[in-house]
């Protein structure tokens, strides 16, 4: 009988990795950034029954802006991060983003967070310690993907939520699909 030899494993992704396929052969994450953008503006025209240009006019477009790059950047490091990690340590170093929302939401928006929502948030982090053993992973760079991601995660949630004090859904929505179009790479 024919032996065949094992693969090696695959190897920590590169920042080239950004293009390379994911999800399929031809799905590089500029045709996933493309095709979000595209169904998020025909979404909103759709659902919410308003024109492009309508949903398009706002006093802050330099926020909309950085709020689109900063989903562009996100999606980059979540593949790199979940195409390098194993699964549970990725998407538990994913769950930080909630940790550094509350953080964020009481330094940068000047909300309230109690002692109930400090309490879990600690909790949270232990658990994240307890799961991810540290000194067991190592500080690579798919390491440093996933908690980029989560910081990245929460900035989205702060920078939305500082948005819709003055922007509609729909216009988030549009701005955020029209910045995924502009820098989805060709």
């Amino acid at each position: 009988t024919a032996t065949h030899p094992t693969p090696p494993p695959p190897a920590s992704p590169t920042p080239d990795a950004a293009n390379a396929p994911a999800h399929g052969p031809g799905n590089d994450l500029g045709t996933i950034a493309e095709l979000r953008g595209l169904s998020q503006i025909v979404f909103v025209a759709v659902v919410f029954r308003v024109g492009v240009r309508e949903a398009l006019a706002t006093d802050r477009p330099g926020m909309h802006v950085a709020r689109g790059l900063l989903t562009v950047v996100g999606g980059v490091t979540y593949f790199l991060a979940f195409a390098a990690l194993p699964l549970a340590v990725a998407t538990v170093i994913l769950f930080t983003g909630v940790m550094f929302t509350t953080l964020g939401a009481q330094a940068f928006l000047g909300e309230k967070v109690g002692w109930r929502r400090w309490s879990a948030t600690v909790a949270g982090f232990v658990g994240v310690v307890i799961v991810a053993r540290p000194g067991a992973i190592p500080l690579d760079f798919a390491f440093a993907m996933a908690v980029l991601t989560a910081i990245n995660a929460a900035c989205i949630n702060l920078a939305t939520k500082g948005l819709t004090r003055t922007e509609s859904t729909p216009t988030i929505m549009v701005w955020i699909g029209f910045v995924m179009l502009a820098t989805a790479p060709a």
